[in-house]
């Protein structure tokens, strides 16, 4: 707070903009949601006021991360448009990337048709190929997953769900190799192959218990 009093003193609105950032994060990471909100609503308006597309465009993207982790999908996914639209017109494609896998995974909450949203992860997982990104890679491939299971597809569902326990299992993250092996353990339980259904869910219970994760546990569990 004192941070931003001398930012505006100073009328330097580029501190006081940053300032406005953090103070956003810092209350949303301690799940004062309205507090982070009007921070980062704060910053957004300072941004377009300068005409500054890439603070605008952060802002952009808090606002969206919050009101997607509230669950309030109408509003995240708007915030998210506009952020995909400024990445493509800065041609920040780590920011494009990261815009279409977050509408695409509110599509997939909210939307019954899985066509549009496959083809948005498959636009971001274009792009983070070509920045040489395996963790984002391996989220995009695991929840395509998830969407040709939604789609009775479970062929494309396997290969997904393999390809994205390959790919953590190199990149070493313990809980995503977890998820997606019980990915695969889903899929053959959705094809009533049980007993193929119990040995993957049994090795996700394994990896999960390797990093105390108790939800992930008591998923492969059910």
């Amino acid at each position: 707070q004192q941070a931003l009093a001398l930012a505006k003193s100073l009328n330097n609105r580029v501190d006081e903009c940053a300032v406005l950032r953090h103070l956003g994060i810092a209350y949303s990471a301690t799940g004062d949601t309205v507090l982070a909100l009007e921070y980062h609503q704060q910053e957004l308006d300072l941004a377009r006021s300068r005409g500054d597309k890439v603070d605008e465009g952060k802002a952009l993207s808090s606002l969206g991360w919050i009101h997607k982790r509230s669950r309030n999908f109408p509003q995240a996914a708007e915030f998210f448009q506009l952020r995909l639209a400024i990445a493509e017109e800065e041609k920040d494609e780590w920011a494009e990337a990261l815009a279409l896998k977050a509408i695409a995974d509110i599509r997939m909450e909210t939307e019954s048709e899985m066509d549009p949203v496959i083809d948005l992860y498959s636009r971001s997982f274009k792009v983070f190929q070509k920045l040489k990104d395996l963790h984002a890679q391996g989220l995009v491939l695991k929840r395509m997953g998830h969407t040709y299971l939604r789609k009775s597809n479970y062929p494309s569902a396997l290969n997904f769900f393999e390809k994205a326990a390959a790919v953590f299992q190199k990149t070493r993250h313990l809980r995503n190799e977890g998820r997606s092996i019980l990915g695969l353990g889903m899929v053959h339980a959705a094809e009533n192959k049980l007993p193929l259904a119990i040995e993957f869910y049994q090795k996700a219970l394994n990896l999960f218990q390797t990093t105390m994760e108790k939800k992930d546990q008591l998923s492969a569990l059910k």
